[in-house]
C-alpha cells in the first residue's frame, strides 16, 4: 500500500541535491512495484503461456490506472519521511475490487505550507497532521480488553436507566421527588431533606446519560469483524453504524427532549409543578437502551467461552423483570388517580382495598403507607405477576373495560413469556443431558447384555468400572478407536498436540532412540490412550496382543509367568511392556496388572508397520529385532527366573522401645517428606492414625444419614424462627442435630481422596489439610454457637425470667439462622451422586427434586413470617417495651430516613420506657411506629377480635407480645392468627403451595407493603421452580426416547425409499418386518459396538464370556488355545435371520462365515428341493469359505435363527497365528463336502410316489364336488384356531375397543352410588358389557404371542401352553 502525510521538519535538515531525491524516488518505486521495468522479447516471447499472458495484461491495466492517478498520488517517499520523521496525511483511493492504494500529497509541498505558508495554510496543514496521529489511527476493537468491560458496565447502566426513568416517570414525579409544592398564592414549598435525596438520583441519572453519550460516538469508531479480519476504516465504521437502526434508536435515547419541554412549558412558578411532572414522562426515552440487550445476549450465547445455561438463565432474568415492570406501569395508567376516585372504589382497582391506595397530600404528609408512591409501584408489581404467573388471588382484580383490556394483554404476556423460558430451558438441558443420556444408555446396555448372558459378577464390574471412567476423565468424548478429542482438527495441529504422548514413546522405548521427528508425527494418530481403574488387568498370560504398552501415569505390577499371585517388579511411569506381543507376534508370558489408576499409552502392529513401509532403515531394524529368538528367550528367561519384588522397608532401631515412643518414632518418620508448621504438628496429635476409605459402607450410610439430617434440620429451624416456637424440649434436638454436626467435621478430617494422579491418599495429615482447605471453614461457620455470645453479652440468667423472656429465646432463634448454611451439602450431596455414571438418574432425579421441593415448599412457608416479625431489642429488658401511636402526618419516606427518634412523641420518661438503642432504633422502630398505628387502626373499625392488642390506661401499645405480628401478616384472614403453631404453619403452607403451584384461590393475599415484596418474588420463583422441574422432565422423556426415535426415524427413512425405488410390495413387507424383528431382538443397540473403546485384554476377555456358549458348540473349537478364542470372540458379530429368509444363496461367493447357534435352516440343492435340516451347533458356508469357490446350496432359515458371522479377512489373520486350527477346518470343509455330496445322491435317489396313469388322463376341467365336512369337525378346528398376534382385529379390539369399555363401565359403577341414580336402562348396559368383557378374555386365550426370540407360538395345549398364554396376555 501507499502512505503519505505531512510533519514539521526543519528546511535545514532535508537533503538539497537532486541526485539525491532522483535516487531516493527511484528507490520508492523499485520498492511498490511502480517502475516500468525493460521488457525483451525473444525466441521465448511467442511461447508464453495463457496464464502468464492473463497476468501480463492485469500489470499493464494496473500500470495504466497507476498513471492516471500519478498526479494525485505523488510519489512513495516512505523512506525519506520515515527518515525525517514526517507524518503524511492519507486518503483511499479504489483501483479495483482486489486493491487499494492511498492517495497522498506532494511531501515538500506539505513542508512548505507547514512552516513559510500563510496563517490558513499552517492551520490546514497542523489539522492535517492532527486528524493524522489522533484520529486515524483511533478506533474500538470491540474483541479487546477495554470493550469488554465497558460493555458489561454500560449493560448495567442499561438496566439501572431502565427501572429508575420507568419508576420516576409513572410512579414518582419529579415534585414528590424533590418534595416541592406550589401553594395557592404561588409559593414554592421545598422540604430540605427531600430535595436532597432527589437531587442525588436526579444527579445519578444524568451521569449515566453521559456514559451513554461517550458510547453513542464510540460505536462510530467501533470496528467491524469479518471473517477475513477486522475493518477499521472509519469511513466504513461510521456508515456501517449510520445505516443501522441500532444509530436511530441510540440517538433517541439520548436525546434531552425534557430540556426542550422545560423551555417551553416554564413561565412562572403556578406551572412549576406541571412541568415537573411532565419531565417524569419526558425521560422515559432513556429507556430504550434496552433495545440493546438482545444483541448483547446473542453476543454472549455466540462465545464459546461463556456458559449457554448461564447467558439463558441471566438472560430470562432480566426479561423477566423488565416485561413485569412493564406491565405493572400499563396497569397503573389504566387505573385512575386516587385522588380523583378514592370514594367510590368500584371506579377502578387503585380505589378498591386492597390495594386501597390513598391520595398524596400535597400540605401534609400523612403517615398511612397506602399513601406513598412506593405502596402505588408494589401494588401494580403484585398485580401484574398474579396476572402473568397466572396466581390470581382475586384480591385485585380490573372494574371496568379498559382494565380489563390492559388484564388480557398482560395474561397473555405472562403466558407466552414464561412458556417461552420453560421451552428454552427444556431444550437447553436436554442438550446438555444428551451426551451423558447417550453414554449411560450404552453402559445399561452393556450391563444388560451381560446379565442377559449371565456373566461372571467380577467380569460385569471390571467392564463397568472401565466404561465408567472413559466418563469421568472425558466425558465419553474420547473413546479408543472411536472417537479421538482431536479427530476435528487438521493433522499438523493434531500432531503438535500429541508430542507429549510421542516424547513418552522416545524417552522409554529403545527402538525409537534416534528416530526423525517427521516420523513419529506420522505415527501421532495412531496412539492410542486407555485408562485403566485401579486392579484391573492390562495384559494377561496367554493373550496375543500386537500392541506395544507405555505407561504415562500410576503403577502397575507384573506376576510371574508360572505363578499368577507372585509379584516380580513394580512398573513406573515411562517404562513399557507387550513388546514380546509387537515385535515377536507370540503370546504374553507375563501378566500384568494396575496398582492405581494407569493412563497407558499404545501402538498396533499394523499402524506402526504402515508408517514403517517408507522407511527403510526403521523397518529394517524392526524386522532384525523380530527375528532375533535370542532375544526372545532371554525375555521368556528374565521373566522365568525372576525372583519375587520385595519392598523397600523403614529400618527399624534395635533399640527397645516402649509403646508411646513408638508410636512418637512412627509420627515422625510419617512426615519426614511433608512440611508441617508447629500448629499443624500439635493439631495432628488429635487425629486418629486411621482414615476411612471413600467407599466404605460406614461412610455412605453416615453421608446419607448426613443428608438427611441437614433437610429435618433446616425444616425445623426455619418453623421455629416463623412461628416462635420457644419449647425447650425443641432446642435439645436442634442441639443434637450440632452434635451430629460437628461429629461429621471430625470425621472429614479422616475421610481418605484421589488426587490429580488418581492415586488414592490415606496419610491423615493430608486428609485433614485437604479439608481444611475446601470446605471447613463453612462447616465450622455454620455450626458455630454465636447465640452462646449472645447470652454472654445479654446479661444475667435472671432476666430470661422477666417479661422479655420470650423475645430472648426469638433472638436465639434468629442468631441461630447461621445453621441454615449446612443445606450446601444437599446439592454438592446430589451432584456427586449424577457425577457417577453407573447410577440410575431416574431414582436420583426422584430424591433430588424431592428434596429440593421440601426445602423449597418450607422455605417459602416461613420466609414471610421471618421477615415481618424480628425479634425486638428492647423487648430483652425486664420494662419490656411500651410505645405511643405516632400522630403525625408523616410520609413513608420520612418515616424511614428523617424521623427524630430522639423526640418526645415517641418516647414518655414518665412512664414505662423502653431502651433507647440507636441501632434498634434506626432499623425498626419507623416500621415498628406504623404498624402499631394500623395495628389500633384495624383494630377499632373490626367487629370481631381476630387483632388482638396489649395496651396500657395510657394508650401506650405493648409489643413484648411476640405473637402480636401474625395478626399484621396473611395470616389474619380466616382468623388463623391467633390460632395454635399447628393451625398456623399448615394454613402457611397452604398458602405456599397455592401460590407456588399458581392456583390461588384468594382466600389468602397480601396484607402489607413488604407481604406484597415477598409475594411477587414468591409467585416468580414458584413458577421457574416447577417450570424447572417440568423442563428436567421433559429433557429426560426427550432423551431416554432417543434411541427409539432414530430407529424409527431410519424405519421410515427405508420405507419411503423402497417406495420411492418402485420395489415390489412383498419385497417391502418383508424388510420392515425383518426391522421389527430386529428392534424385538435389539431395542436399537448393536451389541458388537457395546464392547468397543475397552482396553484390549478386557476386550478379549469380555467378549470370549458373551460368545463362549457359542465357540464352545461348535466342536471344531473345543478343545482350541484360549488366545484363539480370545481373538475368535472379538471378530464374530451377531446376525438375526427371521423364518423364510436365506442365510446364504447359491453361488454367493465365501466371504463370510456363519455359526448356528440358535434355530434351525434346510438345505436347499440347485433343482430348487429342500433336503436335510440342520440344527443348532453347526457351521455354515465353511466350504465356500475356506475353498475360495461359489456356494453350491442354500441354507433357509426354516425357523427365526441366531446366527454369528465373521468376514474372511478378520479370519485369516486369526488364522495366520494358529495355523493348527486352519488344517483343522480344512480337514472339516473336506468333511462337509463329501458329506453334502452323499447327502445330495440319497435325495435324489429317494424313491418317489408313482402317479397312475388313468389319473393323468382324466381331463381337468371337469367338475369334482367337495366332499362334505362334518359340524363336529369344524367345531373342532375353531375350537382348536388361535389368532396371529399382529392381527388387525385383535389389536383393535382387545387393546383400544375394550379398554375403553372398561372405563364407561368404571364410570358408571361409580356414577350410580355417588349420586343415586339407578336408571333402569343402566342394568341391561351392565350386563353387555359384561358379556363383552368375557368375550374378550375368550378371545386373549386364544391369542399366539411372540416370545423372546420373535417366534410365533400358536399351538395350543390345555395342560402346558394355556397358563403361558395367559400369562402373557397382562
Amino acid at each position: 500500500m501507499w502512505t503519505t502525510a505531512c510533519g514539521r521538519v526543519r528546511p535545514e535538515d532535508v537533503p538539497r541535491s537532486e541526485d539525491l531525491t532522483n535516487q531516493i524516488h527511484q528507490r520508492a518505486e523499485e520498492r511498490t512495484g511502480v517502475v516500468h521495468q525493460k521488457v525483451v522479447e525473444g525466441l521465448l516471447a511467442h511461447t508464453e503461456t495463457h496464464e502468464a499472458a492473463r497476468q501480463k495484461k492485469q500489470q499493464k491495466e494496473l500500470g495504466e490506472r497507476i498513471e492516471e492517478l500519478k498526479t494525485e498520488m505523488g510519489v512513495n517517499l516512505r523512506p525519506l519521511m520515515t527518515a525525517l520523521n514526517v507524518d503524511r496525511p492519507q486518503e483511499t483511493l479504489k483501483l479495483s475490487d482486489s486493491m487499494e492504494l492511498f492517495k497522498i500529497r506532494d511531501p515538500m509541498d506539505e513542508l512548505v505550507e507547514y512552516n513559510m505558508g500563510s496563517w490558513k495554510e499552517k492551520c490546514a496543514s497542523r489539522y492535517r497532521r492532527f486528524r493524522q496521529r489522533f484520529w486515524y489511527d483511533f478506533s474500538v476493537d470491540p474483541e479487546g480488553l477495554f470493550y469488554y468491560f465497558w460493555e458489561r458496565w454500560l449493560i448495567t447502566m442499561v438496566l439501572l436507566t431502565f427501572f429508575l426513568n420507568t419508576y420516576i416517570g409513572f410512579f414518582q414525579s419529579y415534585d414528590q421527588l424533590l418534595g416541592i409544592s406550589v401553594d395557592g398564592t404561588g409559593d414554592v414549598n421545598a422540604a430540605a431533606a427531600t430535595q436532597t435525596t432527589g437531587i442525588l438520583i436526579i444527579v445519578f441519572d444524568y451521569v449515566l446519560d453521559v456514559f451513554f453519550i461517550i458510547d453513542y460516538g464510540l460505536k462510530f469508531v467501533k470496528q467491524i469483524v469479518t471473517a477475513n479480519g477486522k475493518i477499521t476504516d472509519h469511513k466504513t465504521m461510521a456508515l456501517r453504524y449510520i445505516k443501522s437502526w441500532g444509530c436511530y434508536t441510540d440517538l433517541l435515547a439520548v436525546f434531552p427532549i425534557e430540556i426542550f419541554a422545560v423551555k417551553l412549558t416554564y413561565s412562572d412558578n403556578a406551572q412549576l409543578e406541571n412541568m415537573l411532572k411532565m419531565l417524569g414522562y419526558l425521560k422515559v426515552n432513556r429507556a430504550l437502551r434496552v433495545l440493546t440487550l438482545p444483541q448483547f445476549f446473542d453476543y454472549l450465547s455466540a462465545d464459546l467461552n461463556n456458559s449457554i445455561p448461564s447467558v439463558r438463565v441471566a438472560k430470562f432474568v432480566v426479561y423477566i423483570g423488565m416485561f413485569t415492570q412493564i406491565c405493572a406501569v400499563f396497569l397503573f395508567l389504566t387505573g385512575c388517580d386516587p385522588s380523583d376516585c378514592f370514594y367510590d372504589p368500584m371506579l377502578s382497582w387503585t380505589a378498591a382495598d386492597p390495594p386501597g391506595i390513598q391520595p398524596v397530600s400535597t400540605t401534609s404528609h400523612s403517615s398511612d403507607i397506602k399513601s406513598s408512591k412506593s405502596y402505588r409501584y408494589t401494588s401494580s408489581l403484585y398485580w401484574a405477576v398474579t396476572m402473568m404467573t397466572t396466581v390470581g388471588y382475586g384480591d385485585i382484580y380490573p372494574h371496568n373495560m379498559l382494565e380489563q383490556f390492559v388484564a388480557n394483554i398482560v395474561m397473555i404476556i405472562g403466558t407466552l413469556m414464561y412458556g417461552y423460558c420453560l421451552a428454552v430451558l427444556t431444550a437447553t438441558i436436554a442438550n446438555l443431558d444428551a451426551p451423558r443420556v447417550e453414554f449411560q444408555g450404552r453402559l445399561f446396555a452393556l450391563i444388560s447384555y451381560m446379565e442377559y448372558n449371565r456373566l461372571a459378577r467380577a467380569v460385569q464390574d471390571r467392564a463397568i468400572d472401565s466404561v465408567a471412567l472413559l466418563w469421568s476423565v472425558s466425558q465419553g468424548e474420547e473413546i479408543p478407536g472411536v472417537k479421538s478429542m482431536t479427530a476435528d482438527m487438521p493433522d499438523h495441529l493434531m500432531e503438535d498436540i500429541q508430542v507429549d504422548d510421542l516424547m513418552h514413546l522416545i524417552a522409554g522405548v529403545p527402538i525409537f532412540k534416534n528416530i526423525e521427528e517427521q516420523i513419529l508425527k506420522y505415527l501421532a494418530p495412531a496412539i492410542r490412550r486407555y485408562l485403566f481403574p485401579p486392579g484391573e488387568f492390562i495384559i494377561q498370560t496367554g493373550d496375543l496382543i500386537s500392541e506395544l504398552f507405555v505407561i504415562r501415569r500410576g503403577f502397575c505390577s507384573m506376576f510371574h509367568p508360572e505363578d499368577s499371585t507372585m509379584c516380580i517388579a513394580i512398573l513406573h511411569p515411562g517404562m513399557y511392556f507387550g513388546e514380546i506381543g509387537f515385535l515377536f507376534n507370540k503370546n504374553e508370558i507375563a501378566s500384568i496388572k494396575t496398582i492405581t489408576h494407569c493412563e497407558v499409552l499404545t501402538l498396533p502392529r499394523s499402524a506402526f508397520d504402515e508408517v514403517a513401509v517408507n522407511v527403510e532403515w526403521l523397518q529394517h531394524q524392526v524386522l532384525r529385532i523380530s527375528q532375533e529368538k535370542k532375544y526372545y528367550e532371554d525375555l521368556v528367561s528374565a521373566a522365568k527366573n525372576a525372583k519375587a519384588y520385595v519392598r523397600k522397608r523403614r529400618q527399624l532401631s534395635p533399640i527397645r522401645m516402649a509403646e508411646t515412643e513408638r508410636k512418637k518414632m512412627g509420627f515422625k518418620e510419617d512426615l519426614n517428606s511433608i512440611h508441617i508448621s508447629r500448629l499443624g504438628l500439635y493439631l495432628y496429635r488429635f487425629l486418629k492414625k486411621d482414615t476411612i476409605a471413600m467407599d466404605s459402607r460406614f461412610l455412605h450410610f453416615w453421608e446419607y444419614f448426613r443428608l438427611a439430617s441437614v433437610v429435618v434440620q433446616f425444616v425445623l429451624i426455619m418453623v421455629q424462627c416463623a412461628f416462635q416456637i420457644d419449647s425447650i424440649s425443641y432446642f435439645v434436638i436442634l442441639y443434637l442435630f450440632d452434635l451430629q454436626a460437628m461429629a461429621d467435621i471430625y470425621l472429614k478430617f479422616h475421610v481418605q481422596y484421589t488426587n490429580d494422579m488418581h492415586i488414592v491418599v490415606t496419610h491423615p495429615f493430608m486428609t485433614a489439610r485437604r479439608y481444611i482447605r475446601s470446605n471447613f471453614w463453612m462447616d465450622l461457620f455454620a455450626v458455630f454457637p454465636f447465640e452462646m455470645l449472645m447470652c454472654m453479652v445479654g446479661g444475667s440468667a435472671s432476666e430470661v425470667d422477666g417479661p422479655g423472656r420470650s423475645e430472648i429465646f426469638h433472638w436465639i432463634m434468629y442468631v441461630r439462622i447461621n445453621r441454615l448454611l449446612q443445606i450446601y451439602r444437599v446439592p454438592l450431596a446430589f451432584q456427586y451422586m449424577e457425577k457417577d455414571i453407573k447410577v440410575d438418574p431416574t431414582s436420583v432425579f426422584y430424591y433430588k427434586y424431592g428434596t429440593y421441593w421440601v426445602i423449597y415448599i418450607i422455605f417459602i412457608t416461613c420466609i414471610p413470617l421471618v421477615i415481618q416479625c424480628p425479634p425486638l431489642f428492647c423487648a430483652t429488658t425486664k420494662q419490656g417495651c411500651y410505645f405511643k401511636p405516632l400522630d403525625t402526618n408523616r410520609s413513608d419516606l420520612q418515616l424511614a430516613m428523617d424521623m427524630d427518634y430522639g423526640s418526645d412523641s415517641w418516647e414518655d420518661p414518665q412512664h414505662k420506657t423502653a431502651s433507647a438503642d440507636p441501632f434498634y432504633a434506626s432499623a425498626f422502630l419507623s416500621y415498628i411506629s406504623h404498624q402499631t398505628d394500623t395495628l389500633l387502626k384495624r383494630s377499632k373499625r373490626s367487629s370481631s377480635s381476630t387483632i388482638f392488642v396489649q395496651t396500657d390506661d395510657d394508650g401506650y401499645v405493648n409489643l413484648d407480645v411476640s405473637e402480636q405480628c401474625f395478626s399484621l401478616s396473611f395470616l389474619v384472614f380466616n382468623n388463623v392468627a391467633n390460632q395454635p403453631t399447628l393451625n398456623k404453619f399448615v394454613a402457611s403452607f397452604y398458602w405456599a403451595v397455592t401460590t407456588t403451584t399458581t392456583t390461588g384461590f384468594g382466600d389468602f393475599f397480601a396484607f402489607t407493603q413488604i407481604e406484597q415484596i415477598i409475594f411477587i418474588f414468591t409467585m416468580i420463583s414458584g413458577t421457574m421452580f416447577y417450570g424447572y422441574i417440568i423442563a428436567c422432565v421433559a429433557a429426560a422423556q426427550a432423551n431416554s426416547d432417543a434411541r427409539r426415535s432414530r430407529f424409527f426415524e431410519r424405519l421410515l427413512a427405508v420405507k419411503n425409499y423402497l417406495a420411492h425405488e418402485h420395489l415390489p410390495l412383498i419385497l417391502r413387507k418383508r424388510v420392515v418386518r425383518y426391522y421389527e424383528y430386529l428392534w424385538l431382538r435389539t431395542q436399537g443397540i448393536d451389541p458388537q459396538t457395546l464392547i468397543v473403546g475397552l482396553p484390549p485384554s478386557l476386550t478379549g476377555e469380555l467378549a470370549l464370556q458373551l460368545y463362549k456358549k457359542v465357540i464352545d458348540q461348535i466342536a471344531i473349537f473345543k478343545n482350541t488355545p484360549m488366545g484363539f478364542k480370545k481373538m475368535l470372540a472379538t471378530i464374530i458379530k451377531p446376525l438375526y435371520i427371521l423364518q423364510g429368509e436365506y442365510v446364504t444363496r447359491i453361488g454367493d461367493t465365501g466371504t463370510d462365515l456363519f455359526f448356528l447357534y440358535r434355530g434351525s435352516v434346510e438345505v436347499q440343492y440347485r433343482s430348487g428341493e429342500f433336503g436335510f435340516e440342520i440344527r443348532s451347533g453347526r457351521i455354515l458356508g465353511e466350504v465356500a469359505f475356506l475353498t475360495e469357490q461359489k456356494a453350491q446350496t442354500s441354507f433357509r432359515a426354516k425357523e427365526n435363527c441366531d446366527l454369528y458371522c465373521l468376514t474372511k479377512k478378520e479370519f485369516d489373520l486369526v488364522l495366520d497365528h494358529f495355523p493348527e486350527v486352519r488344517e483343522k477346518l480344512m480337514e472339516e470343509a473336506i468333511e462337509s463336502m463329501e458329506r453334502e455330496a452323499d447327502y445330495q445322491r440319497l435325495f435324489e435317489e429317494r424313491p418317489r410316489p408313482e402317479t397312475s396313469k388313468a389319473k393323468e388322463s382324466m381331463p381337468t376341467l371337469l367338475f369334482k364336488p367337495e366332499e362334505g365336512v362334518p359340524l363336529r369337525v369344524k367345531w373342532n378346528s375353531a375350537r382348536k384356531h388361535i389368532f396371529r398376534s399382529d392381527v388387525l382385529f385383535i389389536r383393535y379390539f382387545n387393546k383400544f375397543t375394550v379398554t375403553a369399555l372398561r372405563l364407561v363401565s368404571v364410570m358408571l359403577i361409580l356414577y350410580q352410588p355417588t349420586f343415586y341414580r339407578f336408571l333402569p336402562v343402566f342394568y341391561p348396559l351392565h350386563y353387555i358389557l359384561e358379556f363383552i368383557f368375557i368375550f374378550d378374555l375368550i378371545i386373549r386365550l386364544r391369542v399366539g404371542f411372540l416370545d423372546k426370540f420373535g417366534q410365533s407360538h400358536r399351538k395350543f395345549s390345555w395342560a402346558s401352553q394355556h397358563k403361558k398364554m395367559a400369562n402373557k396376555i397382562y
